[in-house]
């Protein structure tokens, strides 16, 4: 629907003449579905639309949006069917060079229904679905367009409409006056919100793809070890980051790349490995991170060198579209000014008995957890057992 409301044109004008109204009066239009999780099993989902423009064409943007809003046309099967095959393409091309960021979907899909939103918003999930779409648009294009005017009707409403803006001086006065009056001229419509789910755990999963590095994935939930999302959390995936991962899975291991990640809000955490040519010695060492964290001479410097860089990608610099977006989710997601001065005290303060408490939790977490490897067919026979996925099959 996000790319349709932008690229399939209005009553008023074609796809063609849309794309060069938006490339001459605006610095972009876009809009995108959007999940992360909001705080325990609650997500935090909207479609968010992005437009730039300066202050002088404001009214133009206006008029865009309305007619936008209004009038978007999605009569032209043969134009959504070309984006249809355009997104398939661009995530198809993408499986193998960012297969560490499709597991990390996968995986943590199966650990939170906000991030199984963004699974099947981006992931393998979504992949599948435009497979199956493109199969309804070729056989069922009425019922297609249906369903886009219907989703259009159920998130096009004044009643869950939230205004982000980013400008200079009395530009937001008067940006908030024109633009939140365009919302107001929404319908205002009710609707009860659909439960969330995450996707059934596999145990380990195979993701078959023509490659012959492997991209291999560990998760887990923290949250039912006893993680509260404390700052030190942070601090401790980026040692193991730089530590522990990039010793064993870069420098011995011969992967092109190691990642840590840890959602603190969803309490999600995923080792991962980038093209790599193992899959059970890397397993075994991401299950071998809590000892690691739990018994290592931790330094001072060490851990200041991890505190610094986790206080950079807390505070890291943004362009002001980009700073006013992240505003905007922090707000959807319920994280207020306060809660991320505590983190930064909270990181700031980390020491060794933070890391070690980790590494003890880690330690329970990784015993179990959730397996994802992306590999050729051959990994069959060493991962008996395996749920097999074949995107391309």
């Amino acid at each position: 629907l996000g790319r349709a409301l932008t690229g399939m044109g209005t009553a008023r004008r074609g796809h063609a003449e849309l794309a060069s109204l938006l490339g001459s009066v605006t610095g972009g239009v876009h809009a995108a579905p959007w999940a992360a999780p909001a705080g325990g099993p609650d997500a935090a989902e909207r479609l968010i639309l992005r437009a730039k423009v300066l202050a002088e064409r404001e009214g133009d943007l206006e008029a865009i949006l309305r007619e936008l809003f209004f009038e978007a046309s999605f009569a032209d099967g043969e134009r959504f069917l070309q984006l249809v095959l355009e997104a398939r393409t661009r995530l198809e091309a993408r499986l193998v060079p960012s297969g560490h960021q499709a597991l990390q979907h996968r995986l943590t899909a199966r650990l939170h229904s906000a991030h199984h939103a963004e699974e099947r918003f981006a992931g393998l999930s979504q992949y599948f679905f435009l497979k199956e779409l493109e199969t309804l648009v070729r056989g069922d294009w009425d019922g297609v367009r249906h369903t886009l005017d219907d989703l259009r009707d159920r998130l096009l409403r004044q009643n869950d409409a939230l205004l982000g803006i980013t400008a200079g001086g009395e530009g937001v006065t008067t940006a908030r006056s024109r633009f939140g009056a365009l919302l107001q001229e929404l319908p205002a419509r009710g609707g009860a919100r659909q439960p969330r789910t995450t996707l059934a755990a596999a145990g380990t999963e195979l993701v078959v793809l023509p490659t012959r590095a492997h991209f291999v994935g560990l998760a887990a939930d923290l949250r039912r070890h006893g993680a509260t999302g404390h700052g030190s959390a942070l601090v401790a995936a980026k040692f193991l980051r730089t530590s522990w991962l990039w010793e064993r899975v870069r420098v011995q291991g011969g992967a092109y790349g190691a990642f840590c990640h840890y959602n603190r809000k969803s309490g999600a955490l995923a080792l991962l490995s980038y093209r790599d040519p193992n899959c059970e010695k890397t397993l075994e060492t991401f299950r071998g991170a809590g000892a690691f964290l739990r018994t290592t001479s931790l330094s001072r410097d060490e851990i200041e060198k991890a505190v610094i860089g986790t206080i950079g990608d807390i505070d890291a610099h943004h362009l002001p579209d980009a700073k006013g977006l992240a505003s905007l989710k922090r707000h959807l997601s319920g994280i207020t000014d306060e809660e991320r001065q505590q983190l930064r005290g909270e990181v700031l303060a980390t020491g060794k008995k933070e890391l070690r408490a980790f590494g003890e939790l880690l330690e329970q977490a990784l015993s179990g957890g959730e397996v994802a490897v992306i590999g050729d067919a051959a990994l069959r026979e060493r991962l008996p057992g395996a749920v097999v996925v074949e995107p391309l099959g």
